[in-house]
């Protein structure tokens, strides 16, 4: 029984990895001291040369994170995208939303976006946003 277990385990991780093959991120983090910090990293070499994270801004509403990410299509073509964020307690633990879904968004070419999220309960202290191609539209 225990090595059907450790051979599932290693499936399910691999199976994992492939489905965020497409997927970037950007984390924006707010410490105690309200600093903010932002680490983008791109896994699709398409987004990772056409967007540009340009910068973020964050508030407190009633106890609640609201954070904003400024991104800009540096290509001569507009990008049909789809975002999402995660939130994240001083723990490191996320917070869970009823509902999660990508986002769609076209970043047009040569163009600032702010996208904007709040927390979807009081005590988050980071965030992070996810980015991939849109899905074509199937008939």
């Amino acid at each position: 029984m225990r090595a059907r277990t450790v051979i599932a385990l290693p499936f399910l991780l691999l199976t994992g990895c492939g489905n965020n093959r497409d997927t970037a991120g950007a984390r924006v983090e707010v410490t105690p001291s309200g600093s903010e910090t932002v680490k983008a990293s791109f896994n699709d070499l398409t987004l990772k040369n056409a967007v540009e994270v340009k910068g973020q801004a964050s508030r407190v509403e009633n106890g609640f994170l609201v954070v904003q990410l400024r991104v800009q299509n540096t290509k001569s073509k507009n990008l049909p995208c789809e975002w999402r964020a995660s939130f994240y307690d001083k723990d490191g633990m996320e917070m869970t939303l009823a509902a999660n879904p990508w986002t769609p968004v076209v970043l047009g070419s040569n163009v600032m976006t702010t996208l904007e999220k709040t927390a979807p309960t009081p005590g988050a202290v980071r965030a992070e946003f996810y980015f991939h191609e849109a899905s074509p539209i199937r008939k």
